[in-house]
C-alpha cells in the first residue's frame, strides 16, 4: 500500500518533465546600465525621479521611428513577419528593471531581451543598449544648444529689421523738407519702428551673452548620461522552460493525488 502511494507522483514527476518538452526553450540576454552624473565622483542615490527619467530615455530610445532603421540593418525581421510585428515582438520581449530600490547607492539598471535564439536575444539586448546610450547623449547635446540656436536666428532677424527700417529711414531723411504729409506720417512711424526694434536687438544681444555664460556652465555641470557597465551576455542556457520547476510541479500534483486517494480509501466503509 504504501509504494502504491509514490506511483502518482513519480508518475507526475515524469509527467511534468516531459511535458516542459513541447514548449519551445527561450534565451534571455542582459546588459547592466549606469544612470551616471556626469563629473559626480561619489555614488549616488537612486531616486523615483532618477528611475523615470531613465523611463523616459528607454521610451524614446525603443520607439518605432528609432528602432526601424536599426532592426532593418541588422536583418532581424523573421520571414513570416512583418516589420512593425517585429519591433513590437522585440519590444514585448524586453524589459528594464531597477537593480536596487529607491533609496540605494548607484542607480544601476537591467535591460533583459529574450529570444528563441541565444544569438539573436544577445543582439538584439546589444541594439537596445546602443539605442539607449545614444539617446542619452543626444539629449544631452541637443537641448542647451537647441535654445541657443534659436536666439541666435531671432537676433539675425532682429538685425535685418534694423538695417531694412533704418535703409527706408535714410532715404525719407534724404528728402528732408520736401516730403509730404503721407511721407512725414510713414517717417515718424519708422522712426518708432526703429527705436523699438533697435531696442529689442540691444535686448537680445544682452540675452546672448548671459546664453554663452550659462551653456558653458551647462557643459561643465552635472548631467545624466547611461553608461553600460556590463554588455549584452551571451545565454548558455534557457531559462524557459524550468524543467526541474515542471517536474517538481508534476510530483506535487502526484503527490496531493495520492495523499487524497489515500484518505479516500480509509474513509471507505468495509464490506
Amino acid at each position: 500500500m504504501k509504494r502504491a502511494i509514490l506511483i502518482p507522483p513519480v508518475i507526475g514527476l515524469l509527467t511534468g518533465f516531459l511535458v516542459s518538452f513541447l514548449f519551445s526553450p527561450r534565451y534571455t540576454s542582459q546588459a547592466t546600465l549606469l544612470l551616471k552624473l556626469r563629473n559626480t565622483p561619489i555614488p549616488v542615490l537612486l531616486s523615483t525621479a532618477m528611475i523615470e527619467q531613465f523611463e523616459s530615455v528607454v521610451r524614446a530610445a525603443t520607439s518605432t521611428n528609432r528602432m526601424r532603421p536599426v532592426v532593418r540593418s541588422l536583418n532581424l525581421v523573421k520571414p513570416e513577419q512583418k516589420e512593425d510585428q517585429a519591433i513590437e515582438d522585440i519590444r514585448a520581449h524586453a524589459t528594464v528593471t531597477p537593480q536596487n530600490a529607491p533609496g540605494d547607492l548607484t542607480p544601476t539598471f537591467y535591460l533583459r531581451c529574450a529570444d528563441y535564439s541565444p544569438l539573436r536575444a544577445q543582439q538584439i539586448c546589444q541594439m537596445l543598449t546602443t539605442l539607449i546610450v545614444n539617446e542619452s547623449l543626444w539629449r544631452r547635446e541637443s537641448q542647451p544648444s537647441g535654445t541657443y540656436d534659436f536666439l541666435l536666428r531671432q537676433i539675425d532677424e532682429a538685425k535685418a529689421r534694423v538695417a531694412t527700417i533704418g535703409r527706408e529711414l535714410t532715404k525719407y531723411r534724404k528728402k528732408g523738407k520736401s516730403r509730404s504729409a503721407e511721407e512725414e506720417s510713414r517717417y515718424r512711424s519708422l522712426l518708432r519702428d526703429y527705436e523699438w526694434t533697435k531696442e529689442a536687438y540691444v535686448e537680445l544681444l544682452r540675452k546672448r551673452k548671459q546664453a554663452d555664460i550659462s551653456f558653458k556652465l551647462e557643459s561643465q555641470q552635472d548631467g545624466e548620461e547611461v553608461q553600460v557597465l556590463e554588455p549584452a551576455s551571451l545565454p548558455q542556457a534557457p531559462d524557459f522552460p524550468n524543467r526541474i520547476l515542471f517536474a517538481a510541479a508534476g510530483f506535487a500534483v502526484g503527490l496531493v493525488l495520492a495523499v487524497t486517494l489515500a484518505l479516500g480509501s480509509r474513509s471507505a466503509p468495509v464490506s
